[in-house]
């Protein structure tokens, strides 16, 4: 009988260590994937912000990613697909497709759609680098004046991004907001 309070208090610690536990988990699925932040700000040449600009990446699951783009002459949407999960410190192939439309200064309007294959490295300090090449479409659009022919060429993407989370900067301001 003289076990049976130290037991239970024991339970109750243990119990409350795994509900912890269970929580922070549940805290870090909403900021990240295999400790990769999801949303990513990234300086870019080529790839769906035109000729070079920026971009916003969200990863939507730990193997698919969505990138919205804007720069000089040009801004688009697109998506990478990585057959192996992300992960910090990793190396990780992949695959994209994306449409941009572009603008030339005094002249024509035409559409890219890219379908690159490449690599992305998740450095353990919040930064990423990018590169990616394969084929892309060029099309006029039908009031635009051609500047050449419809065709494919060879495109490329290099992008540098930075990590972060809305979700822990907000947590971050609110414990700051409470220390005061």
């Amino acid at each position: 009988m003289k076990l049976f309070g130290p037991f239970i208090l024991l339970l109750f610690f243990c119990s409350t260590s795994f509900a912890q536990e269970e929580k922070e988990k549940v805290e870090r699925s909403k900021i990240e994937f295999g400790g990769v932040y999801k949303n990513t700000v990234s300086l870019n040449i080529g790839g769906t912000s035109g000729i070079a600009g920026i971009s916003l990446e969200r990863m939507l699951t730990k193997n698919l990613l969505v990138d919205l783009g804007v720069g000089y002459l040009g801004g688009g949407i697109g998506f990478k697909i990585y057959p192996w999960a992300v992960k910090r410190s990793a190396l990780r192939p992949q695959m994209s497709v994306s449409s941009t439309y572009m603008v030339w200064p005094n002249s024509s309007n035409f559409q890219s759609n890219y379908i690159g294959l490449g690599f992305t490295y998740f450095s353990i300090f919040k930064l990423n680098f990018h590169l990616d090449i394969g084929p892309s479409y060029f099309y006029h659009y039908a009031n635009s004046p051609k500047e050449f022919p419809d065709r494919w060429f060879l495109m490329g993407n290099a992008k540098i991004g930075y990590r972060f989370s809305f979700y822990s900067m907000k947590r971050r301001k609110s414990n700051l907001q409470n220390i005061k």
